[in-house]
């Protein structure tokens, strides 16, 4: 924020953003995924004051899982796969094995639409899930508040060690936009439920 308010005195630690550009990054519909790997290695660098992938994840203990939470709730404006991929790259480049890593969303019929199943042929061992083909989905110890009403989290997301958080930019009609925090709201039972039943009309 441009001045002080009531958020900066609560959340003091706003974090770090990193812009990075590069116009061969992409050509009309079609992306550059060597491309997109060397923006995003830079990226890193950058963020972490030149430690690299092994600074962003420091406490990363054998055996614990790296949950990527990407949005395919929209095919023509989801998650781009080469961006999932080359982070993909990035982890198992400082070690963490691929079959630690699963790439989530709520739903497997927008996880189609959005390419991501390809992701498991190039990563051997890669995990893809979605909340809705679990067995028990919801984490019952787990509740949160959505305007009111609990609503239980994704076992995807509780049972992951480690987050990283893959976005798209995009309106909404109530929030305006949205953006990091609703892609993990988004995994609330509450939430698939109700995106369920909007997918299947």
């Amino acid at each position: 924020p441009a001045r002080r308010t009531e958020a900066s005195e609560k959340y003091p630690h706003w974090g770090k953003a990193v812009v990075i550009r590069d116009e061969g990054a992409s050509k009309g519909p079609m992306i550059n995924g060597l491309v997109v790997r060397e923006m995003l290695e830079e990226a890193i660098k950058v963020l972490t004051n030149g430690g690299g992938w092994p600074s962003l994840i420091p406490s990363y203990q054998p055996g614990e899982i790296v949950g990527i939470k990407v949005n395919a709730q929209i095919p023509k404006i989801a998650t781009q796969p080469k961006v999932v991929a080359a982070i993909i790259h990035g982890l198992v480049g400082i070690g963490i094995p691929k079959d630690k890593i699963f790439v989530w969303d709520c739903e497997a019929a927008s996880m189609m639409y959005a390419n991501m199943w390809p992701l498991m042929r190039e990563f051997s061992g890669l995990r893809i899930a979605t909340t809705d083909k679990l067995d028990d989905p919801f984490d019952q110890s787990k509740i949160m508040d959505i305007e009111g009403n609990p609503a239980h989290l994704s076992r995807l997301l509780t049972e992951a060690a480690h987050l990283i958080n893959v976005p798209v930019l995009k309106n909404h009609f109530e929030a305006g936009i949205t953006f990091a925090l609703k892609n993990h709201v988004v995994s609330a039972g509450k939430d698939v439920k109700y995106r369920q039943k909007l997918f299947h009309k």
